[in-house]
């Protein structure tokens, strides 16, 4: 995942390849083009050069040009997809293409955007859905249609729920008092609101479960969670009980193992801080396989799922990790820890933080302020608020010597020195000096341009710190299709600049 690196700093005097006379030129021409912007009420810059307008609370639709492409004569308009639009006239809700063509006459309540390439369609509380092009699929008859999922949505029909396809099939009559997404293949359905039991379905509509469960759990990898005397199990995808109801509660399955808990009811309920937003009944946690097998016995506080072969676990307030076969190879002794990344974690032990391997050795001693783990396969690390960088093997790279580190994509490091930021190369080789307010590297990936930030303006350079495109903007927007989006301030308009600085065609 792309890092956006947006850090404040000021430039010193840089040679600009632009004049001054060139600078203001590109200012008068901006400011130019945009004067047709000002007339209208809002405008919202939507793709391929084009706008949604509002005046008077109408709305229409231009060109980068002031072209009225659709004129003001719509209430409303947003974008339904990348080819057509929802508009709304007397109250009805169609859709038109970008240059103005009605594909769907205002005839409905209310229109969605689309989700799995379906949209619904909505009138007098009736629904139906319609496709990307605007086809109608099935006409607004159902009482509710839900999100498609792996290529199904629940319907309801005098109330009972079913399951259509994207032709609008139905694949499953509407007989159940409650249903739920498909998940793996596999939907939990309740039959009726007498008895209230859960049982699972196929996509077939084929019962695979007695309709007898308190709770089910969604299916991952296979399995399903299903509650019953308020104990929690698992069952496969023929119904067959692989686990059966005897935990107090269980987790999904993750590469073959699940998170499964039994209560002490001697333990107080205690706030758990490893996640703030959730309440843990005090007991013990281990770890079982698909077939029930317990792999991690059921003695910690607390485990996270494994990451690299290796689980977290909490035990009396000390943090340790346990292997695949339940090996507790770090025994919990740290004040905390983070994720194996490769063969080795990062550990804290009395405000210090260090690095250990799944031995359990410890390969760098306690005596770092901070460690960050960085996915280029280095370590940050920090001591006396100065930064430096460990390699993989965890000898020094870039020395303790700078006030901040980060690290982009490509492997070049911003760093920080008297509130001014540069760029390194891998080796620590400085290749841009530190003399900018902020910078921001993804572009580069698509036009070798590094953005640089210089009195609250941003400008671009090249990796060789040569200047293209001086700092004239407040804001910009990614390159696309050889153009990047800029403004001169936050009241401006958005326009286009290509990658060596020329304004875009009028």
């Amino acid at each position: 995942m792309k890092k956006i690196l947006y850090i404040l700093i000021i430039v010193l005097n840089t040679s600009y390849v632009y004049s001054q006379t060139d600078t203001i030129a590109i200012i008068k021409e901006v400011n130019k083009r945009n004067e047709w912007k000002k007339k209208y009420d809002k405008v919202e810059y939507l793709n391929q050069g084009l706008s949604i307008i509002r005046l008077n609370h109408k709305f229409g639709l231009i060109d980068k040009k002031g072209n009225e492409i659709i004129p003001l004569t719509y209430d409303r308009i947003e974008n339904f997809n990348d080819t057509l639009l929802i508009y709304k006239s007397n109250n009805k809700f169609g859709l038109i293409d970008k240059i103005g063509n009605v594909i769907i006459l205002p005839k409905y309540n209310e229109i969605s955007k689309p989700h799995e390439g379906i949209a619904h369609c909505i009138l007098n509380r009736k629904w139906g859905i319609i496709d990307t092009k605007g086809k109608e699929i099935i006409p607004p008859k159902y009482d509710e249609i839900a999100d498609f999922k792996e290529g199904f949505a629940a319907f309801k029909l005098n109330k009972k729920w079913g399951f259509i396809d994207k032709t609008g099939k139905e694949i499953i009559p509407p007989k159940y008092y409650l249903i739920f997404k498909f998940y793996d293949g596999i939907a939990a359905v309740v039959y009726d609101n007498i008895n209230f039991r859960l049982g699972f379905i196929n996509t077939s509509g084929k019962v695979i479960t007695e309709f007898k469960y308190d709770e089910i759990r969604n299916f991952t990898e296979g399995l399903g969670g299903i509650k019953l005397n308020e104990k929690f199990g698992f069952v496969d995808k023929t119904g067959k009980e692989i686990v059966p109801p005897i935990y107090d509660n269980i987790g999904e399955f993750y590469d073959g193992y699940s998170r499964v808990f039994i209560r002490d009811t001697n333990k107080e309920e205690k706030f758990d801080l490893d996640d703030m937003t959730t309440w843990f009944k005090r007991g013990a946690y281990g770890f079982i396989d698909n077939k029930g097998k317990i792999i991690v016995p059921l003695k910690y506080d607390y485990v996270e799922y494994f990451n690299n072969g290796m689980a977290k676990v909490r035990l009396n307030d000390k943090y340790g990790f346990v292997n695949e076969n339940g090996e507790e190879t770090i025994t919990p002794k740290y004040d905390e820890v983070r994720n194996f990344k490769n063969q080795f974690a990062i550990f804290s032990l009395a405000n210090k933080w260090g690095i250990v391997n799944k031995e359990g050795k410890e390969i760098v001693q306690a005596k770092y302020d901070e460690i960050y783990y960085d996915d280029s396969n280095v370590y940050l690390v920090v001591l006396d608020k100065k930064w430096g960088i460990l390699n993989y093997n965890l000898k020094e790279l870039i020395p303790i010597n700078y006030d901040e580190i980060t690290i982009n994509n490509e492997g070049f490091i911003l760093f920080k020195r008297n509130n001014k930021w540069g760029i390194l190369d891998i080796t620590g080789k400085e290749i841009i000096p530190p003399k900018y307010d902020g910078i921001d590297t993804t572009n580069r990936k698509d036009n070798d341009l590094i953005a640089v930030k210089t009195n609250e303006k941003w400008g671009f350079i090249d990796i060789n710190g040569k200047e293209i495109i001086p700092p004239l903007y407040s804001h910009f927007r990614l390159f696309n299709n050889g153009f990047m989006y800029v403004r001169l301030s936050s009241t401006d308009f958005y326009f286009d600049i290509d990658k060596d600085g020329n304004l875009g065609e009028d």
